[in-house]
């Protein structure tokens, strides 16, 4: 009888385990369902382009909804669809210039049109941005960045 007993206790403490496991996964997968909803994703920095503010294998949190609301401001920290480089991956740059604005480089002089956005990397040296690539529509400007969570 005591075998029964004991059989049933090791039964009960894993059952109880393997609820309390599923019940916290539930949760956590909860919390990113409603953040992915509100407009939140997160990131994963690559690259020293961002350095030193942000550096490769830092996650941080980009707000993809404030932009339907209002338009993007000088030096705010913008993820963007770099499809001439990848058709997947964002890379991550300030903006440095506005619509409207006049922009110079290297003898080559322009002024940005209304939906047209030039971004920089803090870390020029090492930065693939506006220089390079030209501006960036307004249409390739993914999100905000707002917060930077962790480093791995």
């Amino acid at each position: 009888m005591s075998q029964l007993l004991e059989i049933e206790q090791k039964l009960y403490f894993i059952l109880g385990w393997f609820y309390d496991f599923t019940k916290g996964i539930t949760v956590v997968l909860l919390i990113l369902f409603l953040i992915n909803i509100f407009g939140l994703t997160f990131y994963l920095v690559q690259g020293n382009s961002m350095q030193p503010k942000f550096q490769d294998g830092d996650l941080v949190l980009v707000d993809r909804f404030t932009y339907h609301l209002r338009l993007p401001k000088k030096g705010e920290v913008v993820t963007i669809q770099a499809s001439i480089i990848d058709p997947i991956s964002k890379i991550i740059k300030r903006v440095a210039a506005l619509p409207g604005e006049h922009v110079s480089f290297k003898a080559k002089s322009d002024i940005l049109r209304w939906n047209e956005y030039y971004v920089l990397g803090d870390n020029l040296s090492h930065s693939l941005d506006s220089r390079h690539l030209g501006p960036i529509k307004i249409s390739d400007i993914d999100g905000r960045v707002f917060f930077k969570l962790w480093h791995f």
